[in-house]
């Protein structure tokens, strides 16, 4: 009898878990969602009719979807690719670990940095010190720079500028830029083609740096590389320089 009654409330849990997952019905899926990937803003458009638009990078795609149980199916019976509906927080996602897609879909669209205005009474003396990009506009589109693998910083002294990158494989370089009104600037032009680059601070703390070759262009949006204070000294360290020092104890240590 126990046996019985246990397989009765299995059997209506599993049902409840089938009612669960077929509730998914046209209307939750129907309209625009939002997401990114690699920071890419995408927009998808689900139409009533079965038909959806995939917008990226101003680039846009068409086919047809259908819903299986908790799964959108887009382009069934071809080609297909699946989102599986979270009911939790009402999102969509898809994840393949062999093809590296990794995407999540929501209802808002997804936030990005828009930059603040120019500061043209900034002083020189403000520019100095080590800037580590966060966005990078480029193709008209707003990027974190490390979805990117842009990982560019800027050491500026006194006009001097040092870049450096492990993801793009750019070792310490050095260039002088002038100052004036606000900006540091440069401009060169070698074999008819012109290069530009320039500094500016902006009212929101970044540091924006453009290059520009030809009619190529990009605009990073960089923030102060993160200071911590030391216990003994109070001295103001970059990460940086606190990894060099941890690297240098073994060796003073040794030394003694």
């Amino acid at each position: 009898m126990k046996k019985m009654a246990a397989a009765a409330v299995i059997a209506a849990l599993i049902g409840t878990m089938a009612l669960t997952v077929n509730a998914l019905e046209q209307g939750d899926v129907t309209g625009t969602w939002y997401g990114d990937m690699m920071g890419i803003p995408i927009q998808m458009d689900f139409n009533e009719d079965g038909n959806y638009t995939t917008s990226v990078m101003g680039q846009e795609t068409e086919g047809t979807w259908e819903i299986r149980e908790d799964q959108v199916v887009m382009d069934p019976g071809t080609a297909e690719s699946v989102l599986t509906f979270n009911e939790e927080d009402g999102t969509m996602s898809a994840k393949d670990d062999a093809s590296g897609l990794d995407i999540t879909l929501g209802r808002e669209p997804v936030e990005t940095y828009t930059p603040a205005e120019a500061r043209q009474d900034a002083a020189e003396e403000e520019f100095d010190g080590t800037w580590t990009a966060e966005y990078v506009y480029a193709m008209n589109m707003m990027l974190k720079s490390a979805d990117m693998g842009l990982d560019l910083n800027a050491t500026v002294s006194a006009g001097n500028v040092t870049l450096n990158s492990e993801g793009m494989g750019l070792a310490e370089q050095s260039f002088d830029l002038e100052y004036a009104d606000g900006v540091y600037s440069k401009s060169a032009e070698q074999e008819g083609v012109t290069s530009y680059v320039s500094l500016q601070l902006l009212e929101d703390g970044k540091l924006q740096l453009v290059f520009q070759i030809g009619e190529q262009e990009f605009t990073f949006y960089m923030s102060p590389a993160e200071e911590t204070v030391t216990e003994e000294t109070g001295t103001e360290v970059t990460e940086t320089e606190e990894a060099d020092e941890e690297e240098a104890a073994p060796e003073e240590e040794a030394a003694e």
